[in-house]
């Protein structure tokens, strides 16, 4: 008689399934169930975004297919086309976005998919299979990978792609002696097409160039030999040619090449300066807060596994400064710098963002440009130069870790997911509610202002937003006639202009005469529409510009309308500023 324990088990058949490819390469297959999970199980309204990103990319791709070139600062160029592809399949039209933003999120998993498939064939054969799943594993449970797996913008191909250039970058450096010249090219192209979807993967790309550049040097000197160096100075101009040729595409340029660069540099969020502790409180430390506190369980087997090989490596660079181990030395400096870029990205974060805002998004969302330098990290899992892989036993337990990492982020996620969407619905029909209470008769509209998602008007908040940001005027007519109740309120634009003319405020309104009166443009349609009411949030009439509701009203008056009443309403958090207006007319 047999036990329970001591059941008939084939053990060799077990292991043969274990051993078997189509098992190890259904990992790859996660980011097709994560989206499955996202549109097909549990989906959203469409129009509910955790953030401005899908509304701003959505408008882009708009633009394209009415033959504007594209505008944006990252440049994100290649993501912008795909997108565009993407919403002329789906019927090119306002009609056709929700069958577009669907598929759209089917087009991230399926680069994520292929991705996973290619860092495999990088990695083989040097890397064992349990060290490759671990890095799978630990690369899917960063929470900037969760946050645009449904949020999708060009931080959303970042992940793939940039993975597979640090895996390049360790290939080119592990394989030396046996790489080939077309490796270095394609290295040159995986960095150009890198920060041609987006500038902040620039620390990442500069940190494998120099590096590679230094072991380029060092061995070409060992074996007086100058086709490394040659090899490495041909896949700069690789580089530096794709990310021109793909970062300005259609009109290639080698100027506007150098004005996204130039950019970046400028941007007030690469500056230490103007950046408090304050603002970094409120970023990062919210993991502590309930709903976002399971990434903090994530970060710590990070710190774990990662933490181990780092403080070894750190311990013999020390501890033999001039041994012949370059190889070694070299992938240690290429995770370094990029250590170095994330404290440093860290230390710039601005908190831009209300606690409200901060509430529903993500926190993959503001963590995002310190993403890039956590590929090289990954690293650290992997074999350099003479040094063998971590034995059996601890790569068993580093992938129980990984997968425990990956776990945690998965449920967290979709627990966090599903609370926020809740809250966010909630308020979106307390604010329909308000809404309804002052919707004006017909041919009057009510402007509204509303940024990061915020769905004040449920559908319309979700048009108006992302038109704000990349609108063109082919576009404005349908927008305004999709939507005949609403038009979209300038509050932004209004509030920098009377930060860079104060003296605005002080003008006497309304104008003595109809040729004084056109002086600013409040509300998209301008003169087309009529306006009965203007609504926004105040956090940004008092943080961003220090504005008064009567201040903004003033600025209304300079635009043609007439403020009559200033009122405020209350939907739980949010404080809304109502301002009833009339058509001001001229003799």
């Amino acid at each position: 008689m047999l036990r329970p324990y001591c059941l008939p088990i084939d053990r060799n058949k077990i292991g043969k399934i274990i051993k078997s490819k189509s098992l190890r390469y259904s990992l790859i297959f996660i980011p097709l169930l994560m989206w499955a999970g996202f549109d097909l199980f549990a989906p959203k309204p469409y129009w509910l975004a955790r953030g401005d990103s899908e509304q701003d990319i959505t408008f882009l791709a708009l633009r394209i297919l009415h033959g504007y070139p594209p505008n944006h600062p990252h440049p994100g160029t290649p993501v912008l086309f795909l997108q565009a592809g993407l919403l002329k399949l789906a019927g090119g039209t306002l009609e056709a976005v929700p069958r577009y933003l669907f598929w759209s999120d089917a087009a991230v998993a399926l680069a994520r998919t292929l991705g996973l498939l290619l860092a495999f064939w990088i990695m083989s054969p040097e890397v064992p299979w349990r060290l490759r799943w671990a890095l799978a594993l630990l690369w899917m449970s960063h929470p900037t990978f969760w946050a645009f797996a449904e949020i999708h913008n060009t931080d959303s191909y970042l992940a793939p792609v940039g993975l597979l250039f640090v895996l390049q970058t360790w290939r080119l450096i592990q394989r030396c002696e046996r790489v080939l010249t077309w490796e270095y090219l394609l290295w040159g192209f995986l960095g150009g097409l890198l920060i041609s979807i987006k500038m902040a993967s620039l620390p990442v790309v500069l940190s494998s160039l120099v590096v590679l550049g230094l072991y380029a040097l060092i061995a070409g000197v060992k074996q007086r030999r100058l086709r490394f160096v040659a090899t490495w100075l041909g896949a700069v101009f690789i580089l530096m040619a794709s990310f021109t040729v793909l970062g300005t595409w259609p009109a290639i340029s080698v100027f506007k090449a150098w004005h996204f660069a130039k950019g970046v540099l400028r941007r007030p969020d690469v500056h230490l300066s103007g950046t408090s502790w304050e603002a970094i409180r409120k970023v990062y430390l919210r993991i502590i807060n309930p709903g976002d506190h399971y990434w903090l369980g994530v970060a710590l087997i990070w710190l774990l596994v990662l933490g181990a090989r780092f403080i070894w490596e750190t311990w013999q660079t020390f501890r033999h400064p001039l041994c012949s181990c370059y190889k070694e030395r070299i992938i240690f400096l290429f995770v370094l710098l990029n250590l170095s870029f994330w404290f440093y990205t860290l230390a710039v974060q601005k908190a831009y963002m209300s606690d409200i805002h901060l509430r529903v998004l993500s926190i993959g969302y503001p963590l995002r440009n310190t993403y890039p330098p956590t590929w090289a990290f990954l690293l650290l899992l992997l074999p350099w130069g003479n040094e063998p892989s971590l034995p059996s036993k601890t790569s068993v337990y580093v992938l129980l870790f990984s997968i425990a990492a990956f776990g945690i982020a998965a449920l967290g996620f979709y627990r966090e997911r599903e609370q926020d969407y809740q809250f966010m619905l909630q308020y979106a029909s307390a604010m329909q509610t308000m809404i309804n209470k002052y919707q004006p008769e017909h041919s009057k509209r009510i402007a509204f202002w509303i940024t990061k998602g915020l769905p004040l008007v449920p559908e319309a908040a979700f048009y108006f937003e992302g038109f704000y940001y990349r609108g063109f005027d082919e576009i404005e007519p349908a927008l305004l006639q999709k939507f005949p109740s609403y038009t979209l309120f300038y509050l932004r634009p209004l509030g920098r202009f009377a930060r860079s003319r104060p003296e605005l405020l002080k003008t006497p309104c309304p104008p003595s005469s109809a040729n004084t009166k056109k002086r600013l443009s409040a509300f998209m349609g301008d003169e087309h529409v009529d306006v009965a009411f203007v609504v926004f949030w105040d956090w940004e009439m008092r943080t961003m510009f220090h504005l008064t509701p009567e201040e903004v009203a003033h600025l209304i008056c300079l635009s043609g309308y007439q403020p009559t009443r200033i009122f405020d309403e209350r939907t739980g958090p949010f404080r809304w500023i109502w301002i009833e207006v009339q058509k001001q007319t001229y003799p």
